[in-house]
């Protein structure tokens, strides 16, 4: 079932996050041992000049790390560095829900360099809110 989806943000280095749907196998949204199946559509408005990592993490309310995944796009198949002004893809990614997640976790998504660490800035932080889940 559907959770959440919608439009994006603008990441800096010409990276857009288009829009992105977050669903789960469950009837019922999203609770301990469901998988969150994240789809994001990315798109270049000028290539960028480095590869980035994405990062998908389910934070608790104290901002405490329940989950993550990090790739590069398509699983490493698409660097963003290859990618062409004008560009979009598809970048899939499956987050396993732990037992006790407390309620009102947030799943955020955002780039970064594997070099430095640094995340790319988008709207005023350095990650998107992409769905704030009930919990159980």
């Amino acid at each position: 079932s559907r959770i959440s989806g919608g439009p994006g943000a603008g990441f800096a280095d010409g990276i857009t996050l288009e829009s992105y749907w977050v669903t789960t196998a469950g009837e019922r949204g999203a609770k301990a041992g469901d998988t969150l199946l994240i789809d994001l559509v990315w798109k270049a408005s000028a290539r960028p000049s480095a590869d980035y990592s994405v990062f998908v993490q389910l934070l608790t309310t104290d901002g405490d790390l329940a989950a993550q995944l990090d790739s590069q796009p398509a699983g490493g198949l698409r660097p963003t560095s290859e990618w062409q002004a004008g560009e979009s893809m598809v970048d899939r990614y499956a987050l396993y829900i732990p037992e006790g997640i407390p309620r009102d976790a947030q799943l955020i998504v955002g780039l970064y360099s594997p070099v430095t660490g640094e995340r790319l800035p988008v709207g005023g932080g350095d990650h998107l809110v992409l769905v704030t889940l009930a919990g159980s």
